[in-house]
């Protein structure tokens, strides 16, 4: 295929851009680099080799001045999308997050979210999302990011150091077929040599010792850590390569067709407006009555007051995390409406108004954790679980109140939800917060 763009192949001598078998000598040459990329990997990531405080960070560095260098000599636009350095700002935050471990959440978590924001900026910088920055398609983005796209190219790497030497040393194919039949030959002598090598050791003293240093020296350097290090960087700088030659070129990042999506989406559309409506009424009948019961309660940890008869715990954790549960779950509802309605939303009154109820209803649960959560912090203080749920819960209200202002009018919500909860995520990570909740402890809670 042919890789190169015309506005590569202004940036840099023939050289580089002639294609050969797929591929071009800038390839290579990154190829090359990749193999070192990869095993810095282990080097400076303090969550697999423990070696270096800050090494997470300046690995992500690196990565992100290869993949912004290598796509602008291909001919990509690298300023073009600026929701780009968003995530790639979100990468570097959690990571330096990871190697210094003072964030909220537990570094080798921040570490995991850290690649996964890197693989899919990668795709982000080269324009190769669904659409041009976070959108619906944010699930199949995520799998071709983390699965689709680098797994697709996994021996690119390889493959571009090995036509790059048929290329520019010569003989072309036919070397790559004399190369296989040598191969072949040396894996046929060693299956003899298995079977002629004892017996031969048996038949002399001498060549049996010569056998044994041999094997001594093999097996020192199968134990030795730095082969070790490097067999695991192997894999590494193939996913790494594989995800970025992909991003660069274009190549495995249409596995999902857009059309497919889109006729699986319209064959799941076959609820009918009653049937939407009638449940979306049933559960708001439902969510109706508990808040009718949890009225009077609800209106005295509003004022600062604990109900009678409960302990500040008991009133805390008696239906918390439930609660929690099922906003969570009422979000999974209300998309599954949304996507299995034959109607568009904003086509039927009806229909408007049973998820914007359903919306409400759901804000309102969330509003009685919430007082249930503060109510209990006021008396005992901050905690490291506490802070997490309530900026979860924070979170979650956002998301159904965007949910609820859509019905109206056009709003990105997946975009806004998904920006909102990296930014959240990445301050509970990189921000001191245990320190600040220790502080804050100290100062009204000076007993506890």
């Amino acid at each position: 295929m042919n890789t190169q763009t015309p506005a590569a192949a202004k940036r840099l001598p023939p050289f580089f851009t002639v294609p050969f078998f797929g591929f071009n000598m800038l390839d290579a040459l990154f190829a090359v680099w990749y193999v070192a990329l990869g095993r810095l990997y282990w080097e400076l990531c303090p969550y697999w080799a423990g070696r270096a405080l800050g090494g997470a960070w300046l690995f992500a560095v690196l990565y992100a001045l290869t993949v912004l260098a290598w796509a602008h000599l291909e001919g990509h636009d690298v300023c073009a999308r600026p929701e780009s350095w968003f995530w790639l700002g979100v990468t570097l935050a959690l990571c330096g997050a990871a190697s210094s471990g003072t964030g909220l959440v537990e570094p080798f978590f921040a570490f995991l979210a850290a690649q996964a924001a890197a693989a899919y900026w990668t795709l982000s910088v080269t324009g190769r999302l669904a659409t041009r920055d976070t959108s619906l398609w944010l699930f199949f983005d995520g799998l071709s990011a983390l699965c689709l796209v680098p797994f697709g190219n996994f021996v690119r790497l390889p493959a571009a150091l090995v036509r790059a030497v048929q290329h520019y040393a010569g003989g072309g194919r036919r070397a790559a077929k004399r190369a296989g039949a040598v191969l072949g030959g040396v894996l046929l002598a060693l299956v003899v040599l298995m079977i002629a090598v004892p017996l031969l050791a048996a038949a002399d003293d001498r060549f049996a010792g010569q056998v044994l240093a041999f094997t001594l020296a093999v097996r020192d350097l199968w134990s030795s850590e730095e082969l070790w290090w490097w067999a695991f960087s192997l894999p590494v700088m193939l996913f790494l390569y594989g995800l970025t030659f992909g991003a660069v070129h274009g190549r495995r990042t249409e596995c999902i067709s857009r059309r497919e999506v889109c006729e699986l989406q319209r064959s799941v559309r076959v609820l009918p407006r009653a049937t939407v409506v009638t449940a979306a009424a049933v559960l708001c009948a439902v969510y109706a009555l508990f808040l009718a019961l949890q009225a009077g309660t609800f209106l005295e940890s509003l004022a600062g007051r604990l109900p009678e008869g409960f302990t500040y715990a008991e009133y805390a954790r008696q239906g918390f995390f439930e609660l929690c549960r099922v906003a969570a779950v009422n979000l999974c509802a209300l998309a599954g409406l949304i996507a299995c309605s034959r109607e568009r939303i904003r086509t039927s009154r009806a229909l408007r108004a049973a998820h914007g109820a359903l919306c409400a209803a759901t804000l309102l649960l969330i509003a009685v954790a919430m007082t249930k959560m503060g109510l209990y912090m006021s008396a005992f203080g901050l905690t490291p679980k506490r802070v997490l749920v309530t900026v979860f819960l924070v979170w979650l209200a956002l998301v159904f109140a965007l949910i609820w202002a859509a019905l109206r009018r056009e709003l990105p919500v997946v975009r806004i939800s998904v920006l909102t909860g990296a930014v959240l995520f990445t301050l509970l990570c990189a921000l001191p917060v245990p320190a600040w909740i220790d502080a804050f402890n100290t100062a009204f809670f000076p007993a506890a």
